[in-house]
């Protein structure tokens, strides 16, 4: 659940006390894939977070698949934002000298 917190910034069973979130996941419920996250989260992260929550530690994924899914999501988003931003012109800038 840490994951889904930490992508989204929400909590995955908003407005319920532990003891229902304790029951919900040990019945098997997940909470889904919020709004915020359809649009900039891929199917694939999406679902790499959701084998990470399987109850069954055999479908589960292991240390190896989690470093290359990490991996590939941080030279994917690496090369989006270089096309995003263009190249870099060396110039040092703040937020602050931004918004003046």
């Amino acid at each position: 659940m840490v994951t889904y917190q930490v992508i989204a910034g929400l909590q995955p069973f908003p407005g319920e006390n532990d003891d229902v979130i304790i029951h919900n996941v040990a019945t098997g419920e997940r909470p889904s894939q919020p709004p915020c996250m359809i649009e900039w989260v891929s199917d694939d992260i999406w679902n790499f977070i959701s084998r990470c929550w399987s109850a069954s530690r055999d479908d589960r994924p292991d240390v190896e698949f989690v470093v290359n899914v990490l991996n590939d999501a941080t030279n994917a988003s690496e090369a989006s934002r270089v096309k995003s931003y263009g190249p870099m012109t060396g110039e040092k800038r703040t937020p602050a000298a931004d918004l003046q």
